[in-house]
């Protein structure tokens, strides 16, 4: 099964930029092992939220399922930090890109992250969502 191209309201398809093409497509690009490796937590870096609820986990063999209990919810920031906590989701894009990357590179769960992904995220997300 081929999935359709995406495309917008008015049926136009998108086109993704460069950067991120050859990071889906070009194994012979020095940052392809890595976004692959990685990519779910490079889309969790670069969220605006988070989705919350009450996970009740399976055990056992087979692929990994959890069942919802309850209301799901998103989990956003606030527009600035409060009490001094490190900035998170949108709030890391109220500060400057540079700063909002070397803050994500930072966390201990993206420890394998590449910078240069990162920041070519960040800057594509700011020129095409103001």
């Amino acid at each position: 099964m081929k999935l359709e191209k995406p495309s917008d309201v008015l049926s136009n398809d998108f086109v993704y930029p460069n950067f991120l093409l050859d990071l889906f497509t070009n194994p012979n690009i020095p940052d392809y092992k890595n976004f692959h490796d990685n990519i779910r937590s490079y889309n969790s870096a670069v969220s605006f939220a988070s989705m919350g609820t009450k996970v009740v986990d399976f055990s056992g063999g087979g692929p990994y399922v959890f069942k919802v209990h309850g209301q799901i919810r998103h989990r956003t920031s606030h527009i600035q930090s409060v009490n001094g906590q490190a900035p998170q989701y949108v709030q890391l894009y109220v500060i400057d890109n540079t700063q909002a990357t070397k803050i994500r590179v930072n966390h201990p769960a993206n420890e394998q992250f590449s910078l240069r992904i990162l920041d070519q995220i960040d800057r594509f997300f700011r020129q095409h969502n103001r």
